[in-house]
């Protein structure tokens, strides 16, 4: 394979323009292991692409899907009791289950309100 030339714009340089750096794309929420990442970083501020356990677990959960999760959800709590055991927490299963309903409704609910926000943004112009 033969390597391709990069071309790389610095024009700003010449306009006397600071380089922006571009802002991360929202996060995808179609996914259960996106989801929970989301949740995580709400929580925690650790991005799970950040820790080569939680990066691969969510990617397991995007594999198994909504369902998959729902079927090996005694799993994920045990990663979560596990992780926040490891941070000081005593977390029973219950409690764990219950702290991930309350944030899965709080996401949704966030995501619906950014959702009418958008839509009436670009219907009013406002």
């Amino acid at each position: 394979m033969i390597p391709q030339a990069v071309s790389i714009d610095y024009s700003y340089l010449e306009r006397g323009e600071k380089l922006k750096p571009k802002k991360a794309p929202p996060p995808e929420l179609r996914h259960p292991g996106d989801l929970l990442s989301v949740i995580i970083f709400r929580i925690t501020g650790q991005y799970a692409a950040n820790c080569g356990v939680c990066g691969q677990r969510k990617a397991k959960m995007n594999r198994w899907g909504w369902i998959g999760c729902w079927k090996n959800r005694k799993e994920i709590i045990g990663w979560l009791i596990l992780e926040a055991a490891k941070r000081g927490h005593q977390i029973t299963e219950v409690s764990m289950f219950e702290l991930l309903k309350v944030a899965f409704f709080e996401i949704q609910d966030q995501v619906k309100k950014e959702f009418r926000d958008t839509v009436k943004e670009k219907l009013t112009g406002k």
